[in-house]
């Protein structure tokens, strides 16, 4: 009897636990429900598309705008200072998302307004302003100038090999009987890849067998992969400040400073939800 209980108990807390996740997109009949309110979301965390996280961050954005848009309607208060806040953050990341956000939000003001409802405008001069900043960089290397010259925080592990591959270089170098200066008299730890570009016309030509040579190469191997990061972080977010200033309906500074962005973008974007 007590086992008899005991193998009931199971069953009874097996039967109440939570139901079972719904398959995938894609996955036997879950993919024929994408319709009406049991619409399913056609991506995962963790799924292997390489465009899911774009695919998220485009929901997140259109999602976080509606909100934002709706409760600055309610109350008359507007959290357009946290969206904004993003765009002066050293996260290419996060300056793009906030941008995705203001032309969602632009967007969804705009419909609201055709329909006499009241809807709070976040493009504000302030907004604006900050867009225009960003638009006149055209550094991918420091893309926060004039105010700064950090580069994108997402590059910084990329960095850190190469300033270690520099250091290797350089006593390299030295072992050689060759003294390798950085451009400027930089700091190592503060070289960035312009520096770092810079620093390698200076390296004699030695032969190949040479760990001068071997050095040299290593160096320019990383240095290709952070500069490759540094433009595709930057043109991203370039085109998604352009979208945002011309979703404002207001006419930027100089016509280049959105127009080449956004073509850019169609021609070098490797994601189509972001051409």
């Amino acid at each position: 009897a007590a086992g008899q209980g005991s193998q009931g108990s199971k069953r009874a807390r097996k039967g109440s636990g939570p139901a079972p996740i719904a398959p995938a997109a894609g996955a036997g009949a879950g993919a024929e429900s994408d319709r009406g309110s049991n619409r399913l979301i056609n991506f995962m965390v963790g799924a292997p598309d390489k465009h899911d996280a774009v695919r998220m961050r485009m929901m997140t954005a259109k999602a976080l705008a509606q909100l934002c848009c709706k409760a600055a309607s309610a109350d008359g208060s507007t959290p357009v200072t946290e969206v904004v806040a993003g765009l002066v953050q050293g996260s290419a990341t996060a300056r793009s998302f906030s941008a995705l956000t203001l032309w969602h939000w632009k967007a969804t003001a705009t419909q609201q307004q055709q329909r006499g409802a009241p809807a709070a405008d976040c493009m504000s001069a302030e907004v604006l302003g900050q867009l225009a900043v960003h638009l006149a960089c055209a550094s991918s290397c420091q893309p926060s100038l004039p105010h700064s010259t950090d580069p994108y925080s997402e590059t910084q592990p990329l960095l850190e090999q190469m300033r270690r591959e520099v250091l290797a270089l350089i006593n390299a170098c030295m072992q050689a009987g060759w003294l390798l200066h950085t451009p400027g008299g930089i700091a190592v730890e503060q070289l960035l890849t312009d520096h770092v570009a810079s620093l390698l016309t200076t390296v004699p030509e030695v032969p190949e067998t040479s760990p001068v040579h071997t050095a040299r190469l290593r160096v320019q191997g990383v240095l290709g992969s952070a500069q490759t990061y540094e433009q595709y972080l930057h043109l991203s977010t370039l085109a998604c400040c352009a979208a945002a200033f011309v979703r404002s309906g207001q006419l930027p500074p100089k016509m280049n400073a959105v127009i080449q962005p956004l073509m850019a973008a169609v021609r070098k974007e490797p994601d189509a939800q972001l051409q």
